[in-house]
């Protein structure tokens, strides 16, 4: 059975407590209006999942999630594999390394990046819990898809857990020069780069890897 496995920080849906009971509400959000585009047009493609699978970082709690489920609601597009990370953790990993590092870095905004030692540690709990995450619901010719720079270590703890399986990763934000890249902190430069994966952006943003790959020596498809 192929299926389609998307990955991303957050899921494409929203459950709130209503009088009626758990609502499910659907994200607006582009990358799901995206996917919803062309799973709607896959018979015009050359892959063509039988299941299409989300994993993601809820913000629902575990016991409204398994309310929802005795309701047997359809989750709508995607089946829906929701993980929780540790409070303390979505923090240094979300609002620390995520959006205080390398977002700024990445939009070639470096005076306004921020690093802690305790961020990238928590970067690297959460996507080691992501990659716990994906072992667990891999099934033999799974497609998996990496969303964003949220989880820029997940191939190769995916590829750790499951060598033989399908990776692709999607960048959705710009891919700094060289110049940039050298200045985030090496553990954390060191670990991205080691993918083992295909990659997607622009193709700006894919020459600038291709140079920063080339000075650092890392193995990478294209």
């Amino acid at each position: 059975m192929k299926r389609l496995i998307i990955v991303s920080n957050r899921l494409p849906i929203q459950l709130l407590r209503q009088e009626s009971g758990v609502q499910l509400l659907e994200s607006a959000g582009g990358l799901a209006t995206a996917l919803k585009s062309y799973l709607q047009a896959q018979d015009r493609s050359s892959f063509n999942p039988e299941e299409v699978i989300w994993v993601g970082n809820a913000d629902f709690s575990p016991e409204l999630w398994e309310e929802f489920n005795e309701t047997k609601q359809s989750t709508g597009t995607f089946k829906i594999a929701p993980l929780w990370l540790d409070n303390e953790v979505n923090d240094g990993f979300y609002n620390g390394l995520s959006n205080s590092t390398i977002w700024p870095l990445f939009h070639y905004f470096p005076t306004f990046a921020t690093y802690k030692d305790s961020d990238w540690q928590a970067y690297q709990q959460a996507n080691e819990v992501f990659a716990d995450r994906l072992a667990e619901l891999y099934q033999p010719g799974d497609v998996l898809w990496i969303h964003d720079y949220h989880l820029m270590l997940l191939p190769k703890l995916v590829r750790s857990r499951r060598p033989e399986a399908t990776i692709g990763f999607f960048l959705h934000i710009p891919f700094p020069s060289f110049e940039i890249y050298r200045m985030l902190p090496g553990p954390w430069r060191e670990g991205v780069t080691e993918w083992d994966a295909r990659l997607g952006f622009n193709r700006f943003s894919h020459e600038r890897l291709r140079t920063a790959f080339r000075k650092i020596s890392t193995p990478a498809h294209w």
